[in-house]
């Protein structure tokens, strides 16, 4: 991913998404109706993909799925991972407070505003082009 960080006078670290191909992925990503239902269900915290199947009445199996594309894109991330009852449990989370959508000298700007904790960890793997192990 090409993407350039930004702050402006010790606000919030923003990331432009430079590539046009990721950055086109991302906007369609975000206009599907499904992808929305579960970011909305995971913005605030961090929940299973069974929790969001039935919170968002999506099937199970398009979320499972829904969550690969989503976290491919880098709108979301595996926040943690619990073992209850012998079974591994992945818990996904938003990885952004905000989207910008701006028009700059007649361009599309996309700027994404990363959460904090285990998200910004992703987040910068994401930028460093590798993915930091579990608990980094």
């Amino acid at each position: 991913m090409n993407a350039n960080v930004e702050s402006v006078e010790g606000g919030p670290v923003s990331l432009t998404i430079a590539d046009e191909v990721f950055r086109s992925r991302i906007l369609a990503g975000l206009g599907d109706p499904e992808n929305i239902l579960i970011i909305r269900s995971i913005t605030k915290e961090s929940k299973t993909a069974v929790t969001i199947s039935s919170e968002t009445h999506i099937p199970a199996s398009t979320v499972y799925r829904k969550l690969v594309d989503l976290k491919e894109m880098g709108l979301v991330v595996r926040d943690r991972i619990e073992i209850k009852e012998g079974k591994r449990l992945s818990y996904y989370k938003a990885a952004f407070s905000e989207i910008r959508l701006k028009s700059v000298g007649g361009s599309l700007r996309l700027e994404l505003v990363p959460t904090t904790g285990a998200v910004n960890r992703a987040w910068l793997g994401l930028l460093w082009g590798r993915s930091l192990p579990e608990g980094t």
